[in-house]
């Protein structure tokens, strides 16, 4: 693949992202709630970051009073990475529980709060707090709502040599590994992510830039 094509396909694939932000952007702006967004700086200063598969969730029974909207759910994570690397309870291949607040089932949303939607079978990267009792105690997220919280992954590794050294090109890495490797419903996905985060875009314009040549069918077919 010559370098003219490297930059057609990259041109492309940045315009058809371009295009998926902005519908997106208006999906949001038509929210019938106020909504505010975590910045990927909160979510890179997050004391544990650990991408996960999500295999199972349970929610407590709705509260019963009409004020309050969200419910106390469960769910059972898989870790397949975590910064820092060597986290005493969550390391690869082990098994975590989450505590986290949802909406009752059936609920869509539409009227807020933003909450986290952690379905069974999906791979998300979750900015945890420490826990202090990780041998017994569930994890918990570093807040309870707001957009953005947890971002889109993909179990495959990201393909870059080096390891990440900090928070910051630990998320880099997830969000351009599933850019560069997902399928197009994992990459409209993270879009949704991406659209909301415009300081990133050229930090992941060059992480993605030398991988193009790897996979021209998937961008340009």
């Amino acid at each position: 693949m010559t370098t003219r094509q490297k930059v057609k396909a990259f041109g492309a694939f940045v315009a058809g992202i371009s295009l998926l932000a902005a519908i997106l952007l208006y999906a949001g702006i038509c929210r019938a709630y106020p909504s505010g967004t975590r910045s990927f700086e909160e979510l890179a200063k997050a004391p544990v970051l650990a991408t996960c598969i999500v295999q199972e969730t349970s929610r407590d029974p709705t509260p019963a009073s009409s004020g309050n909207r969200v419910i106390s759910a469960h769910a059972t994570l898989l870790i397949l990475r975590t910064f820092p690397e060597l986290i005493v309870g969550a390391r690869a291949s082990e098994r975590i529980q989450l505590d986290y607040e949802a909406l009752p089932e059936g609920d869509l949303g539409m009227n807020g709060p933003d909450v986290p939607n952690l379905s069974p079978g999906v791979t998300l990267v979750l900015p945890l707090k420490m826990n202090p009792k990780p041998s017994s105690g569930a994890w918990q997220l570093i807040a309870d709502e707001g957009g953005a919280l947890v971002i889109p992954a993909i179990p495959r590794k990201p393909p870059f040599s080096y390891s990440p050294r900090n928070g910051g090109e630990f998320l880099l890495n997830e969000i351009a590994s599933v850019l560069i490797s997902g399928t197009r419903a994992e990459i409209f996905g993270e879009v949704s992510y991406v659209a909301g985060q415009k300081t990133i875009a050229s930090e992941l314009m060059h992480l993605q830039e030398p991988k193009l040549g790897a996979d021209e069918d998937r961008l340009t077919g």
